[in-house]
């Protein structure tokens, strides 16, 4: 078995077959998840890895390492994939530490990854690897692994790379991009206050129910500035994301949310007023989040009589909030 590590930017050529192991695995949809990467887009923000398992002219299986350049500390691991014909031989096993090396050589300090399977979770905790309770995501923090590679106890969170804003914290407001990819990992497993914390994105708080995607996060918002919607997010001095907002165009106006970190509510204000500049603006929000309710209500948003019961969509009642046009009350005064 001859194993490789291949520098997705520099021979992405190279990791076409394992494109295919991974669609013909687990369907189109998971190699058009790591396509972005495996050829090299992302190459501004992430360095990326595919660690191959090759018996002749056979892909056996892979793994797939993405590192942020900025803020090396983290990275995730993903598509991890052995044939089925060729299991149960220690593959996997090589692999994982092949990836694991890689990172950990390249400074990195916290590692994720999104998995359903008992087997392989199994496997994973031999590497350091635990649950974020509340979630199909694992994650290996080196500043909490003692010298034995065994996890650390449970209900343990990763160590938070965005810390309370200090005293007069700025923000920087960015669009969406790719740097977001990673960074909005820790940000959803560190609970907030609100248990639906972006209804626009459908992402909900781990303290009351299972996040089960990992990688598959950032998807969600680039799926709304794909469909012509748009997202913003917070960044603080040492580049950590701390808050999202999400705006999407519906038939009745334009429909917004947002979240932030714990100890980082303020960047909340400005992400929502870089999207409510103009015009109405609309929210759904959960009767049980009484602290967002009294925030969007500090922004000028006024809560209807329209309401949402539980539904497989969304599985908390909602309210629709809204906030009059400024310039038509503006216009009506005169």
């Amino acid at each position: 078995m001859r194993y490789r590590k291949i520098l997705c930017d520099q021979d992405y050529n190279e990791v076409q077959p394992y494109r295919n192991l991974l669609a013909a695995a687990f369907g189109p949809d998971e190699e058009l998840l790591e396509r972005p990467m495996l050829t090299g887009r992302e190459t501004e923000y992430h360095r990326d890895w595919a660690f191959l398992a090759e018996d002749g002219g056979i892909t056996a299986g892979g793994v797939h390492l993405t590192q942020e350049k900025d803020k090396p500390a983290l990275g995730s691991l993903s598509g991890m994939i052995v044939r089925e014909s060729y299991r149960r031989q220690g593959i996997a096993k090589e692999l994982f530490a092949m990836a694991v090396k890689t990172f950990d050589e390249a400074g990195g300090q916290i590692l994720y990854l999104g998995t359903g399977n008992p087997n392989a979770a199994a496997l994973y905790r031999k590497f350091g690897f635990q649950f974020a309770p509340g979630s199909n995501v694992m994650f290996r923090d080196s500043a909490l692994l003692p010298k034995t590679e065994s996890a650390p106890g449970p209900e343990v969170l990763p160590t938070p790379l965005a810390g309370n804003a200090s005293e007069g914290e700025k923000y920087r407001i960015e669009d969406l991009s790719p740097k977001m990819r990673l960074r909005i990992i820790p940000l959803v497993l560190w609970r907030g206050p609100d248990l639906l914390m972006d209804r626009n994105a459908m992402i909900l708080s781990t303290s009351e129910f299972t996040q089960r995607s990992c990688m598959g996060l950032y998807p969600r918002f680039s799926e709304i500035t794909e469909n012509g919607g748009r997202v913003v997010c917070a960044y603080d001095g040492e580049g950590d994301l701390c808050g999202v907002a999400t705006a999407v165009p519906e038939t009745e106006g334009l429909f917004v949310d947002v979240f932030a970190a714990p100890g980082h509510a303020d960047c909340r204000t400005p992400l929502l007023a870089e999207l409510i500049r103009e015009g109405t603006a609309y929210a759904r929000i959960s009767d049980t989040d009484r602290e967002k309710q009294d925030f969007f209500a500090s922004m000028g948003f006024l809560k209807t009589e329209d309401k949402e019961a539980p539904s497989r969509v969304c599985p908390l009642p909602v309210h629709r909030w809204i906030r009059p046009d400024p310039s038509a009350a503006v216009l009506s005064s005169v």
